[in-house]
């Protein structure tokens, strides 16, 4: 199962409005073909070869276009979390935060303190928007 997590949903849709200006045309196009390149990780997940910047082997890409397409392999399914275009500085992208602790829980601690998503928190999980994950929180992001 491939799962799009809302920052890279965010990617896509900032790629589709400045390729837009140009075109509407190939932005539709643009967004579609990366989504469906993302297709082949149902099947195959370790397609992609591993994030130099990370060096974690469930944290990999794959390419379209001039598009990096950064995803995790975790608990069976590949969760999509940045389209970075090949000319941004890694480092300078929310995804680089993975080096420090696992994705999900960096990317999701920031959307929970700003209250825009708890859509990828267990369903037993006690943290409400806007408050922060510690942790000790006993709250796994799956």
């Amino acid at each position: 199962m491939v799962i799009w997590a809302d920052p890279a949903k965010f990617d896509l849709r900032a790629i589709h409005v400045f390729i837009a200006s140009d075109s509407k045309y190939y932005a539709k196009k643009v967004v579609q073909d990366i989504m469906d390149r993302t297709n082949i990780l149902k099947e195959y997940p370790r397609s992609g070869r591993k994030v130099p910047e990370i060096d974690d082997e469930n944290i990999r890409e794959i390419f379209m276009y001039s598009y990096r397409i950064i995803y995790e392999i975790k608990l069976e399914k590949v969760y999509i979390i940045a389209i970075i275009h090949g000319r941004r500085d890694f480092r300078s992208t929310h995804a680089y935060s993975v080096k420090e602790t696992s994705w999900l829980v960096t990317i999701f601690k920031s959307l929970l303190i700003l209250g825009k998503s708890d859509s990828y928190l267990r369903e037993d999980c006690q943290i409400q928007k806007g408050q922060q994950m510690s942790p000790n929180s006993g709250c796994e992001v799956i």
